[in-house]
């Protein structure tokens, strides 16, 4: 044999097993642990901010309570059978342990050994020996025992042994011993599969990527956290750093520190320059071009309407995590109105060549030179006036089907407006037709982008609608079952006085006319509108502001929506579903005042679950509500009782993350956010209902999933919701702070400036009830504030009053003025007592005993012996301080 061929023969020859790569794969092992932790941490499984890489131990995570838990992570072969006290490699990890709890002292609270074999258990028999090299019999041992003074034989003979293996002293390995927890990893080779799958996954801004793209980020963060393992640094202040400057910070430290948001911020890798349109599908555009041609009954589009319908998507900022469905509907949009031009050129008198240059536009993807010729043509004329009228109207909505196909929707809008002015002249049914298509594109353009002015549009158009049509007439009745429903679904939207009083429209508009029906002789007409009545009802007692109003309206929404139910149910109605949802909904409401509200809330699961059995006939926003609801239904169950129900908590969030697919974070932002504050409420019960650490994470948790909440709604396009958020974040932010579970001074800080907005919002608004729940509110958790008497107390509590005086200015000469005076009185009080200004108390004091001796026309009584009970507070911690 040659040279060259033996050359090849010895490369292309393989050893059994080769130490280097042994080594390589299990530090791969370990970095892939790393970002399992960072990946808990940020679902909130794991109350982590960040880990430090080969720092004092293999993974040092930073708790956001300041305080460390320690990671070592071994492996070995499975066939060396587990891990017992007698491997080397488990001893040196104890004794890191303990020279860790030495350097760090109280601020470790946990060891962990992780490894991808078990550990040896304890037997049941009399062999001392097993037992004596057991992990877990030991570890069990110590734990339950507290103290080494109370560890009984043969256990404290074996920490004394382990002690001296290891060099050090037998309480100082007792002390470690207390924190240690053993850990099963994934085995080595199902780690990359379980860390795309399982962990990453689960991460709702990961939650619909391909495995490709999932493999990708994966080995993306493993090679970052291998990094910061390392000795590699790229910051520059490491060449300028004094090394004889103590207070310098070290950038080889900070390079081994991870954050938990390397997770969230993630991305695939870029595709080609080529491919920059596909609007982040992360798909070659001729394999997407082949997807969408076999998408629909009418063919696909090619390459270049493709690239064309995605450079919509990208000016729609339309992105890949739920776009695949949208960009299916549209493309199959533009390829039917693609067809009907080609038709409309094969039934012409000389076929039709007027429309030429509009089907040539469309071929090659130059959708705005498909409008212009639309719209030249639609200026051209024709040979008589009757005929040019048609045609000119066709022609406007044939424009309009190409813009809504290109998600311009104002412009659909008002190339629909203009046909039905056109039809007006001709054709009084095809106006109303078309006037009823303009309002649905209004309604669609608020659903997908946001905002009440649209709906303001469809609601101007549904009305004209109605006083076009004959009283009685088929044509009427369709129109104000069309108003109803747009008044609901924008009641749903809007700010709560403006959401009550569309409610109150809704249902001054249906209920005579659903009254005036019968069910079964009308079950067609009937069942739609009651269905429609009882979504409206289910809204209106949300936004009741008495409990027995709540109550009433419930009651009446189960009424019709159960008559409903069987009337449907009977003819086997395709409302069923969405009835047995909107039921399911009102069951959940009654439950609130009920004296059995568990029965209440199993029945709004088990009607809930019948809605999902029609899922194959259900669309994917209709899927959305529905697991977003069954989440909601479960997560009040989880509240029932002094305990936290933790199966229902766990099928809560179960059923959030089926909702998350269907409620994209780009096409549906106030949908997707709606989830995400659901998902953050039903943390907060968990907090409310646990202690301790757990209270705490699930508090954390609660606040980033609000984060994300506000990080997409604002008070111009979705302003009750973005209020909701910032009103609830603000909640959970007080309660933590009552119960010393420390959110954290920014954290503190973020919620008071976030109550003064939706304050000022709400002012603007006429929405006084809110702006009266932030002042208690703020009030609330500055109180506790001050009796914490921490070192951020004053300042936090400055903001407080600094951003209550626009509205103790502005509500001066209401019956509501007391209310911000109190507040404002007791803020200055709380600030002098923490700056030990006895003349500043004694004038906050004075100012609040002023105004319940010399009560104005406004004040209330309830109101004036709040005050009184204020002052009363305020005197016996003036007392205290002394003369």
């Amino acid at each position: 044999m040659s040279e060259t061929g033996s050359g090849i023969s010895s490369i292309s020859s393989t050893r059994g097993r080769d130490v280097g790569d042994e080594t390589a794969r299990n530090y791969r092992y370990q970095h892939s642990y790393g970002v399992i932790l960072l990946a808990a941490a940020s679902r909130g499984d794991r109350p982590y901010s960040a880990i430090w890489c080969e720092h004092h131990d293999d993974l040092l995570a930073e708790r956001r309570d300041g305080k460390f838990e320690a990671w070592q992570v071994k492996t070995r072969r499975p066939e060396a059978g587990p891990w017992t006290l007698a491997n080397a490699d488990f001893l040196g990890a104890l004794k890191r342990f303990a020279d860790i709890k030495s350097v760090i002292g109280e601020r470790i609270e946990r060891f962990y050994f992780v490894s991808n074999t078990g550990f040896a258990e304890a037997t049941r028999s009399a062999d001392k020996t097993r037992l004596m090299r057991s992990p877990i019999a030991l570890l069990e041992a110590v734990q339950a025992s507290g103290s080494r003074s109370a560890l009984k034989q043969p256990f404290n003979g074996v920490v004394e042994r382990l002690a001296r293996q290891a060099g050090i002293s037998a309480d100082r390995m007792f002390e470690a011993l207390l924190r240690v927890h053993l850990v099963i990893g994934p085995s080595r080779g199902e780690i990359d599969a379980s860390l795309s799958n399982e962990h990453l996954a689960r991460i709702d801004v990961h939650s619909r990527r391909s495995a490709t793209e999932l493999d990708e980020i994966r080995d993306d963060l493993v090679a970052k956290v291998a990094r910061a393992s390392s000795l590699h640094v790229t910051d520059p202040e490491r060449h300028l750093r004094a090394i004889t400057d103590p207070e310098a910070r070290d950038p080889r430290q900070l390079a081994k520190r991870v954050a938990v948001e390397v997770i969230v911020d993630a991305r695939p890798r870029q595709p080609a320059e080529a491919e920059k349109n596909l609007a982040g599908l992360h798909i070659k555009i001729d394999d997407l071009a082949q997807r969408l041609s076999v998408s629909g009954a009418l063919g696909g589009l090619n390459r270049e309407q493709v690239v064309a319908l995605l450079r919509a998507f990208s000016e729609m900022e339309v992105d890949a995590s739920s776009a695949m469905d949208l960009l299916l509907q549209k493309a199959a949009e533009l390829r039917r109105l693609q067809d009907e031009v080609a038709q409309r050129m094969a039934e012409g008198a000389q076929g039709d060549v007027q429309f030429a240059p509009v089907l040539e536009a469309f071929k090659v993807g130059d959708f705005d030179k498909a409008d212009d010729a639309l719209k030249n043509l639609a200026s051209s004329g024709a040979a008589t006036r009757d005929k040019a009228l048609v045609e000119t109207a066709r022609l406007y909505v044939l424009r309009a089907d190409l813009a809504y196909a290109r998600l311009r929707y104002q412009e659909a809008a008002e190339h629909l407006g203009t046909a039905a002015a056109i039809a007006s002249t001709f054709d009084k049914t095809y106006e109303f037709d078309l006037l009823g298509l303009q309002a649905q594109v209004y309604v669609d353009q608020a659903l997908l982008l946001g905002g009440l002015p649209p709906f303001l549009f469809a609601f101007a158009i549904s009305a004209k609608r109605i006083k076009m049509a004959t009283e009685n007439s088929e044509q009427r009745f369709a129109a104000t079952v069309q108003m109803i429903s747009y008044l609901g679904v924008a009641s749903e939207r809007a700010p709560t006085p403006q959401a009550q009083d569309l409610a109150t429209r809704a249902l001054e508009l249906g209920k005579p006319l659903l009254e005036s029906l019968d069910p079964n002789r009308h079950a067609a007409v009937w069942i739609p509108l009651a269905n429609s009545l009882g979504a409206v009802l289910n809204n209106a007692a949300r936004l009741a502001s008495q409990e027995e109003g709540t109550s009433t309206i419930a009651k009446e929404a189960v009424d019709i929506l159960s008559l409903a139910a069987r009337v449907a149910r009977a003819c086997d109605h395709t409302e069923l579903s969405n009835i047995e949802s909107n039921l399911a909904t009102a069951c959940r409401r009654v439950a609130h005042f009920s004296s059995n509200p568990r029965r209440e809330l199993k029945r709004s699961v088990a009607h809930r679950l019948r809605a999902l059995r029609f899922e194959q006939n259900l669309s994917r926003d209709q899927l959305g509500n529905a697991y977003d609801s069954l989440g909601n239904d479960y997560s009040e169950l989880a509240e029932v009782g002094p305990e936290l129900d933790r199966d229902a908590f766990r099928r809560a969030m179960a059923a959030y993350r089926r909702a998350l697919p269907f409620r994209g974070k780009e096409v549906a932002p106030i949908n997707w956010a709606r989830t995400q504050s659901n998902i953050a409420n039903t943390y907060g019960r968990a907090f409310r209902l646990s202690t301790g650490d757990s209270a705490r994470r699930y508090g954390l948790a609660a606040l980033t999933r609000f984060d994300w909440v506000l990080s997409v709604l604002s008070p111009e396009k979705a302003p009750r919701d973005w209020a909701y958020g910032c009103f609830q974040m603000a909640v959970i932010v007080g309660l933590m702070v009552e119960a010393d579970c420390e959110p954290g001074t920014d954290r503190i800080e973020h919620a008071i400036v976030k109550l003064a907005e939706v304050a000022e919002v709400a002012d603007g608004g006429g929405d006084v009830e809110l702006v009266v729940k932030t002042i208690d509110l703020e009030a609330s958790f500055t109180r506790h504030l001050f009796a914490q008497r921490g070192p951020d107390a004053a300042r936090l509590i400055q903001l407080a009053q600094v951003r209550l005086q626009p509205r103790l200015g502005r509500y001066r000469h209401t019956p509501l003025h007391l209310i911000f005076m109190l507040a404002d009185a007791q803020f200055s009080f709380m600030l002098a007592h923490l700056a030990g200004s006895r003349s500043g108390v004694d004038k906050a004091i004075a100012i609040v005993k002023d105004r319940t001796a010399h009560p104005t026309a406004d004040d209330g009584t309830y109101l004036i012996e709040i005050a009184r009970e204020v002052l009363v507070d305020m005197r016996e911690m003036r007392e205290q301080m002394g003369p």
